[in-house]
């Protein structure tokens, strides 16, 4: 027979069917390590489950790191590029010329403002020369300036005379600099090149223009001056300006207000301000004031040389023999119209444009006034006969030649018959600027063609004269 199994009751009562009975501390301690077996299960899945997680992770940040780090090397690559493309193409395209040397001095690199500076066609050219020899012309040797800027590290501005492919000659101010390596070694020696040929030509062609302006300030028989506007001085004077003006060299600089009288200063004033807006002034008529006072009147023409600085150069030309010939012509003026007007004998002033100007005491007691004075002329001054000989004959005397002419003068309603004399007449200038008419017969004389006594010159007086040619 087969037994029957006992029911569970009391402590046993809850056991799982399947398993054998046991103490409930027993069961309750196979729980615990069956729970701590589970959980030592579950965290070593979420221990390797994490620990998978840390590698995708790292791997993952690896991976943006790598791709970053490309993407700098790239970035940095291009740029790179970049600026070897933008330095070769300033290295070609600077108006300076730029080299390369060897620690032997031979050149391994030349931009084309070298190449274009000495004149060859193409940078092989050019490191095909032997630039040492061929090129370099001084001061000293091309190796000794490497050896200097070797043992000085740079040169600057250093002024050298280089040969042209053509043959001629260039003045530049170099730079070279030496580059060493890690080891302390020169590597390479590089250097840029200024051409300062245009610079060294004008800068002679000034200096020749400054010894020729100083030579000719130094010599000119006409006064000169160097003058500051800003600070109104008179800064350098040639030596016909310190006679002229009669001061000592060591007086300069010297204040224009000193020799500019005071009735001038309005008219200096606007030689200042012509200068100020047009660079010039003059020329124009001036006086200035000699140390001793006296006035000295001059032509002046002024020029404004440094506008920076207000230096003005004028030059001074003495009028004084001008004034006083001027002053000498009015009064030799004045006394031939007197004597002419105290004649004895008629005379008619004309002049240039043939238009009578007047006529003096003899001939307005002899022959009466003329009724158109100012205006009229010797044919209205004629009978009805006479105008066409009148010309001819004023025609010769505008000429500078005397001329006799016999004629009839219509006065009052009466003819009188007359043989007149027409003498050129000049005053300041060279050409006749008209005639007299000089009645020398009143009612018909035999030789009216007789000269014309000429009354003498005052002493001192020069210039206007009265001239009579015996014509036949």
């Amino acid at each position: 027979m087969v037994a029957q199994p006992t029911p569970r009751t009391g402590a046993h009562a809850g056991a799982r069917p399947g398993l054998p009975a046991m103490h409930a501390a027993a069961q309750a301690a196979a729980l615990l390590a069956t729970a701590l077996v589970v959980g030592a299960l579950l965290a070593g899945a979420w221990a390797a489950a994490a620990a998978g997680a840390a590698g995708v992770a790292a791997a993952l940040l690896a991976g943006l790191k790598r791709r970053a780090l490309n993407r700098e090397l790239l970035a940095a690559a291009r740029a790179r590029a970049e600026w070897e493309r933008r330095y070769y193409r300033l290295h070609d395209s600077v108006a300076v010329g730029v080299f390369r040397a060897a620690p032997d001095g031979a050149l391994t690199g030349a931009n084309r403002g070298l190449c274009t500076l000495l004149g060859y066609r193409s940078e092989a050219e050019l490191l095909a020369a032997d630039f040492a020899q061929q090129a370099y012309v001084g001061p000293g040797t091309f190796e000794a300036v490497l050896l200097r800027a070797r043992a000085q590290g740079a040169l600057e501005n250093l002024e050298m005379r280089l040969r042209r492919f053509d043959g001629l000659t260039v003045t530049v101010a170099a730079t070279v600099q030496a580059i060493w390596d890690e080891a302390g070694d020169v590597t390479v020696f590089e250097g840029t090149l200024i051409d300062l040929t245009r610079e060294r030509l004008a800068e002679s062609q000034r200096r020749s223009m400054e010894r020729r302006f100083r030579r000719l300030f130094d010599t000119c028989s006409v006064g000169m001056l160097v003058g500051n506007l800003r600070r109104g001085t008179l800064e350098e004077a040639n030596p016909a300006l310190i006679e002229l003006f009669a001061v000592r060299p060591s007086a300069l600089p010297l204040a224009l207000e000193k020799v500019v009288p005071a009735d001038q200063r309005p008219l200096h004033r606007g030689v200042r301000a012509a200068l100020e807006t047009h660079g010039v002034a003059g020329p124009l008529c001036a006086e200035y004031l000699r140390s001793d006072g006296v006035r000295v009147p001059v032509l002046l023409s002024a020029a404004l040389v440094e506008p920076q600085h207000g230096e003005f150069v004028a030059v001074l030309a003495d009028r004084s023999a001008e004034v006083g010939a001027l002053g000498q012509a009015a009064l030799l003026s004045e006394f031939s119209e007197a004597l002419i007007e105290a004649l004895p004998t008629p005379v008619a002033t004309f002049d240039g444009g043939r238009r009578l100007v007047r006529v003096n005491r003899a001939y307005r007691s002899r022959l009466g006034a003329p009724e158109a004075a100012g205006e009229g002329s010797l044919a209205g001054l004629l009978g009805p006969g006479g105008p066409a000989d009148a010309a001819a004959a004023v025609a010769r005397a505008l000429g500078g030649e005397a001329a006799c002419l016999a004629a009839e003068l219509a006065r009052d309603g009466r003819r009188q018959s007359v043989e007149l004399t027409l003498i050129p007449h000049r005053s300041a200038g060279v050409d006749p600027s008209g005639y007299l008419a000089v009645v020398l017969d009143v009612g018909g004389a035999a030789d009216a063609c007789a000269p014309v006594p000429v009354p003498a010159t005052p002493a001192g007086a020069a210039g206007d004269c009265l001239t009579a040619r015996r014509t036949a």
